[in-house]
């Protein structure tokens, strides 16, 4: 005997087209989810590039502040040429005495003692560091100057140029990379200079999407404006004025 048994529809399962609903609703859910975490991705990524442009250029700022507040510098009575020594628009190159350093347990005066006391006399001061650093072909002779010159050039070969730095007869380093225009402002003149203003344009290494540069930008010097470039490129133009306490 076969018996039948009547199922009430509320314990049916789900029909075809209901599975379909279901499936295209969690499809569109799912799509909402992952656009969303690509889009917090992308814009994280973004923050962080244009984070650590900031930081590169304040740390490229702090090393040029440096080294031109040192442009200048000799100890007294000492006869040797320093200050700045090469002076454009796009390039900068100083010249100093590195100050002696006595407890560093070097013999900076090469008589064979470290950190003697007394103090080694002026005439045998200078850089103790087995570098020719003012390309006289002499190694750590008496008197011998630093000279550091700033400028932009290609460090990757990649066409973008990059703020480098070259001390003595030694190969440049780049300091920043992808910079767009670079300035120095001297007053009252470059021939005289008692400051030096820095304009530095810093460009982010990638293209930002949904971004487009129609800013401008003006140097310490105000006698010309940087772009707008028209491209997807985020900037930061970073400024600061050196006193050149030692000129």
């Amino acid at each position: 005997m076969v018996i039948f048994k009547k199922v009430k529809k509320s314990q049916n399962g789900f029909t075809v087209p209901e599975m379909l609903v279901a499936l295209a609703i969690s499809s569109l859910v799912m799509i909402m989810i992952i656009t969303m975490y690509q889009g917090q991705t992308t814009s994280s990524s973004a923050q962080q590039e244009v984070l650590n442009m900031q930081q590169n250029l304040r740390l490229a700022l702090y090393m040029m502040e440096r080294d031109i507040m040192m442009a200048g510098y000799k100890v007294p009575g000492q006869d040797v040429t320093v200050g700045i020594t090469g002076a454009t628009a796009t390039s900068i190159t100083i010249s100093y005495m590195d100050p002696l350093r006595l407890l560093d347990d070097v013999d900076n005066d090469l008589d064979g003692a470290v950190d003697e006391m007394p103090v080694p006399t002026l005439g045998e001061l200078g850089e103790k560091d087995g570098q020719d650093n003012d390309c006289d072909g002499e190694v750590d002779e008496i008197n011998e100057v630093v000279t550091v010159t700033y400028r932009l050039y290609d460090s990757q070969g990649d066409g973008d140029l990059d703020l480098g730095r070259q001390e003595g007869c030694g190969a440049i380093q780049p300091v920043l990379l992808n910079v767009d225009q670079l300035e120095f402002f001297y007053q009252p003149s470059a021939a005289s200079p008692g400051s030096v203003g820095i304009s530095i344009l810093a460009r982010s290494e990638t293209p930002a999407k949904g971004y487009t540069d129609q800013l401008t930008y003006t140097p310490l010097s105000g006698t010309t404006v940087w772009g707008p470039y028209n491209d997807h490129f985020r900037r930061q133009l970073a400024t600061v004025t050196v006193k050149c306490r030692n000129l």
